[in-house]
């Protein structure tokens, strides 16, 4: 893959260019089904939680249908699942790398964040393909918002990655609970019910779940893909969230960095 020319004078810019190129080739490199196994996962998920939840009244009552709903949560899920695993563990991935080379070892978690950008990118530019030939949906120029969406995701995954990256070198257990937790917040997170499912007398219940960040984040997206308006409160708490993460991440791994090498 060839760069950019507009950024081609920043080494930086061109080794994390490199780096995403290396890892997305890795993946499909003597795959037969290569892009397909990205898909089949949640083609996967989608009939099992569809034959499973989609008869359900309150579910099947969805103004889409079910298994679009599903895939509308769950492709960005992915992203966020995947990314957030692939980061945390990139240095301690690449150890020998961290200790025997001098380059910027923030680049690495980044890497790995952006190389699953594209393959969730992938993923979606398929299901907008989906929806655009789908009777039950209204499709429409606001779709368009769904690539500003997967890139203030990927911010918030790297001030993720960055600071879980930094503390997995001195504390290994973090990986094993990172997946623990994932785990736990995938049924916290709306991805295979929606919030009107819920009685009127569970209304604290649904403010408690509302506080999650990927919940105002899936409700940008599923606006933009169904053609309703961009809840502003939520694009603004997401934005926010992801202003904070980044902000973390810079700091923790900028304050560990001194050491990595050393405890790798």
């Amino acid at each position: 893959m060839r760069f950019p020319r507009v950024l081609a004078d920043s080494p930086t810019a061109n080794l994390l260019w490199e780096m995403v190129a290396s890892q997305v080739k890795l993946r499909y490199k003597r795959s037969a089904l290569g892009f397909g196994w990205s898909l089949l996962h949640p083609l996967l998920m989608m009939t099992v939680f569809s034959v499973v939840l989609g008869r359900f009244p309150r579910l099947a009552d969805l103004p889409v249908p079910y298994h679009i709903f599903f895939l509308s949560g769950f492709l960005p899920w992915t992203f966020f699942a995947v990314a957030l695993q692939n980061g945390q563990a990139a240095l301690v991935a690449n150890a020998s790398l961290v200790r025997q080379v001098a380059f910027r070892k923030w680049l690495l978690p980044v890497a790995a964040v952006c190389a699953n950008l594209v393959h969730a990118a992938l993923a979606l530019v398929l299901f907008v393909l989906y929806l655009a030939i789908h009777p039950a949906i209204h499709f429409h120029a606001g779709v368009l918002w769904i690539a500003p969406l997967m890139l203030l995701e990927t911010a918030a995954l790297i001030g993720l990655a960055l600071a879980l990256s930094a503390f997995v070198v001195s504390f290994r257990d973090l990986g094993p609970l990172l997946d623990v937790l994932l785990t736990l917040l995938f049924y916290l997170t709306p991805v295979f019910y929606d919030f009107s499912i819920f009685r009127a007398q569970d209304a604290a219940l649904v403010s408690l779940l509302k506080i999650n960040p990927l919940a105002a984040l899936l409700a940008c997206y599923r606006a933009a893909m169904f053609g309703h308006a961009l809840p502003v409160g939520a694009l603004v708490y997401a934005i926010a969230w992801t202003g904070g993460l980044l902000a973390l991440g810079a700091w923790v791994f900028r304050r560990r960095a001194g050491s990595l090498a050393k405890e790798l």
